[in-house]
């Protein structure tokens, strides 16, 4: 296993540093689609992953590689891979 592998999986358990992860990567998602509207809950991460217009993300969401459209809305603790979600769809909790 790669070295700054092991050292940023060491150094992103610690609480602050999660926060700090998050809130950096969430300014380049917000700065990225800043004419979209979209929303972002709190420890929410999103890799690889285009979003629509008035798209909602809320806390504790992970979606990797995939595409959320136009008004859709994922809810909280909601895990999303390698999917493609329509307009107008909503995503409820906890849903793997």
């Amino acid at each position: 296993m790669n070295i700054y592998l092991k050292v940023f999986k060491l150094w992103i358990k610690n609480p602050i540093s999660r926060w700090l992860y998050w809130a950096f990567s969430t300014s380049l998602l917000l700065l990225k689609y800043r004419n979209y509207q979209i929303s972002i809950g709190y420890l929410s991460y999103i890799k690889n992953t285009k979003l629509g217009r008035h798209s909602t993300v809320k806390e504790g969401v992970i979606i990797t590689n995939s595409i959320l459209d136009n008004y859709s809305y994922v809810s909280r603790n909601s895990i999303i891979n390698n999917c493609e979600i329509g307009k107008f769809c909503s995503i409820g909790p906890n849903i793997m």
